[in-house]
């Protein structure tokens, strides 16, 4: 008998037939944007991230709040990717002359108007046929909608005009075909409906269309309420905005939440969304009522051309911007925001806030067993009291005079008494801040 070698065992895998099933984290995690920043964080927790290729995505909300609008921003990423692209339109309602609007190409695009569960397992299949693992993760499927499936057997109950009820056999033949599109690994934006939670409590609407799809999606946005947009300065309606959750996320943070615009018009505003943020961040500061500058030096990369909204040796603003001004016209709202997003302390902020990976996982600090064992240290008291990292820009720290907490040199040299002391405390943290 043959030698028990787990590490020869590996190494045949590796030259089998199984060898394109072996990940490793060399393995190359790329997003599709779906051209809205803050659903982005939603579905990667990143600015520049959205749905994760070779993944399942579900969007869950009612009729007319940008979910298949969303969709087909998905779909123009992959098609711009160089991904292979399927549409399965189970509601035969693809909106050609949207998607043509937004520079999709759908000459090269097929729309597959299925509705059986059984045809579209069948054209997962036909479309994967002899493609490797890479290969499949690189065809991007818009599927537009989960909710009107249905099975050959209900179709056969019609024909008959049997009434009785399908006792949830729908929903069995759902989670299958959530199986088989999770095996396949193709790139997945789903799109489906919600209904009203009964529940005097908690979220305002449920996921129908069986479990599966929830278990299997790396992540899920899901509606949580709509609000008319109207202007800051007249009052006047712009739209509507959208409170989305994290419903699942395998990147982003879960129970965060977002809202995104939808103009009047019925596009979608890809800027909107992080105002608070950028406050909260420091980027953007108010300065008078009603007006905000960047907080930052923004330099023309081609040209050079300084185009911040402060004066570098002044520390005074040129230029001042409205709220109106942030999105009122999107070319505008790309001078304004663009900056913003390109701007590293942001970006470590708000990423901060929406994904698990800046976080230090309580787990990889602590083993249980080793404490237990004696063979782990406990933490101390003083393990509580850590140094607080200064994350402000270099520009702007300056040292900290005697002058700037209020104290004259001659009271330097006294004695420290506990009111001077606490003095001096305050002074300076506000001057840090």
């Amino acid at each position: 008998m043959a030698n028990f070698s787990f590490k020869d065992n590996i190494n045949k895998i590796g030259k089998s037939g199984l060898k394109d099933l072996i990940a490793t984290e060399l393995d190359e995690v790329s997003f599709l944007s779906t051209n809205v920043v803050v659903m982005n964080l939603v579905f990667s927790g990143k600015i520049m991230g959205g749905i994760k290729k070779g993944t399942i995505n579900t969007i869950c909300a009612p009729s007319a709040e940008g979910k298949s609008l969303i969709g087909l921003n998905c779909l123009k990423s992959a098609q711009k990717a160089g991904m292979d692209c399927v549409v399965v339109d189970s509601e035969r309602a693809f909106p050609f002359a949207v998607a043509k609007a937004l520079g999709i190409d759908m000459s090269k695009i097929p729309v597959y108007q299925a509705v059986n569960i059984g045809d579209i397992k069948r054209i997962y299949a036909m479309i994967n046929e002899g493609a490797k693992s890479k290969e499949r993760k690189n065809i991007f499927v818009l599927f537009d909608s989960w909710g009107p499936l249905v099975f050959t057997g209900l179709m056969d109950k019609a024909e008959k005009g049997s009434d009785t009820a399908d006792m949830g056999r729908t929903a069995g033949f759902k989670n299958e075909l959530a199986n088989i599109i999770n095996a396949y690994g193709n790139t997945t934006f789903c799109v489906n409906h919600v209904y009203d939670s009964l529940q005097m409590y908690g979220e305002k609407f449920c996921i129908p269309g069986g479990r599966r799809l929830f278990f299997l999606s790396d992540g899920i946005g899901l509606a949580l309420s709509e609000a008319q947009w109207k202007s800051p300065e007249d009052d006047s309606y712009m739209g509507k905005l959208v409170t989305m959750g994290v419903k699942k996320g395998r990147s982003a943070r879960e129970r965060g939440r977002v809202q995104f615009a939808i103009r009047a018009d019925g596009a979608l505003d890809p800027f909107y969304g992080l105002f608070d943020d950028a406050i909260e961040s420091g980027v953007l500061k108010k300065v008078a009522p009603g007006k905000y500058v960047r907080d930052f030096a923004i330099i023309d990369k081609k040209t050079g051309e300084d185009k911040s909204d402060i004066d570098i040796d002044t520390h005074e603003p040129k230029r001042t911007w409205r709220e109106a001004d942030m999105y009122c016209d999107p070319k505008l709202e790309a001078i304004f925001w663009i900056p913003i997003f390109q701007n590293p302390d942001f970006v470590k902020y708000v990423e901060t806030k929406y994904t698990y990976e800046a976080d230090d996982m309580l787990s990889a600090k602590y083993d249980i067993v080793d404490m237990i064992n004696g063979d782990q240290d406990l933490p101390t008291e003083e393990d509580l009291y850590e140094e607080v990292e200064d994350t402000r820009p270099n520009d702007s720290k300056e040292a900290v005079t005697l002058e700037d907490i209020g104290i004259t040199s001659e009271e330097a040299i006294k004695p420290v008494t506990e009111e001077t002391a606490e003095k001096a405390t305050k002074k300076g943290k506000k001057k840090a801040k």
